[in-house]
């Protein structure tokens, strides 16, 4: 792993006079339960890329990082970033359904089949990134560069913790269900308490930019209250399913993952400290990725939200020299 400080120098773009620098456009993909919903960044034309972000996060989480990665890499790209089900302005599942995130990752798939990409690279933080180790492994030839932001490890407990991981998101989403049907009303907040909830809730130290970033996405106004916001998210999220993986099934994954990899940590994120960095995953990547590398940057969880020159340089590197020594 190498420690990266060549980020100093950079700014976000000004005055750019390409039309797709900072122009969005909001498309809707139909799915048997409504629409999962995505904000593209870039040229149509231009060379594809999936980005996906983490969970209780939305597309926006990509927001201060994409203007500038479509500037230094100095050609045509197409950001596709993803609100996942439940995130962001896409539909909530079916009430009684729980969040599980293999069904999250058939989700994705989904995606790709309506935009008929065929080869594509893929731009993941955190539950995004994971979600790109499944998929890479799941459809090898879809992805050419895999891109994963802070993380490194499955959830790594021992076989023996299933029935406890299971029964805990089964019973957390009926005790939810009560509040419900109790028509208890989700909580409201004011603009400047929504915000601070925002930043208290993420265990990150996040910049204002970047919190505002994120509460474009994440918050809709109370309906009749034009000063009051709630949570835009499927409040059931908080009860995803993660499988759990030990080092010997979290390599036999990664050992399927055979495209080009980097990987971005932030140094005061507490995935860095985590064995998995040393263990298990990134050993069988470094030997099944016909590409890999990684590296720490200054920054925690929300780096690339918060920081995104530290990140930005990193990546469009790599997307323009995957073969180089970086």
């Amino acid at each position: 792993m190498e420690k990266s400080k060549d980020y100093k120098h950079l700014q976000f773009p000004k005055n750019d006079t390409s039309p797709f620098l900072q122009q969005t456009v909001e498309l809707q993909f139909a799915v048997p339960w409504g629409h999962i919903a995505a904000k593209a960044w870039g040229d149509p034309h231009g060379e594809p890329i999936l980005a996906v972000h983490g969970i209780d996060d939305s597309a926006s989480t990509f927001d201060t990082l994409i203007p500038l990665l479509l500037q230094l890499v100095g050609r045509p790209l197409y950001v596709v970033c993803v609100d996942l089900p439940g995130h962001g302005h896409s539909s909530p599942l079916a009430p009684g359904i729980p969040y599980r995130v293999t069904d999250m990752f058939g989700s994705l798939h989904r995606v790709i089949l309506q935009l008929e990409w065929h080869r594509f690279h893929y731009l993941g933080h955190s539950l995004g990134g994971l979600l790109g180790y499944y998929f890479v492994a799941s459809y090898p030839d879809f992805v050419e560069k895999l891109i994963v932001f802070d993380a490194v490890s499955f959830r790594m407990y021992p076989p023996q913790y299933q029935p406890n991981a299971l029964r805990a998101c089964g019973e957390n989403l009926l005790r939810f269900e009560k509040k419900i049907k109790a028509g208890t009303a989700p909580p409201s907040y004011t603009l400047d308490e929504a915000l601070h909830k925002l930043a208290d809730s993420r265990g990150t130290k996040m910049t204002d930019t970047g919190i505002r970033a994120l509460a474009s996405r994440n918050l809709r106004r109370v309906e009749g209250h034009e000063k009051l916001f709630s949570f835009s998210r499927d409040h059931r999220i908080k009860f995803t399913y993660t499988p759990l993986f030990y080092h010997d099934e979290t390599a036999q994954i990664m050992s399927q993952v055979k495209c080009q990899l980097l990987l971005v940590i932030g140094n005061e994120s507490q995935r860095i400290t985590e064995n998995s960095v040393k263990g298990a995953m990134l050993s069988a990547a470094a030997k099944s990725c016909s590409y890999f590398k990684c590296h720490i940057v200054d920054g925690d969880h929300d780096v690339h939200l918060n920081f995104p020159e530290r990140v930005a340089p990193l990546v469009a590197k790599f997307l323009c020299e995957p073969m180089s020594s970086l």
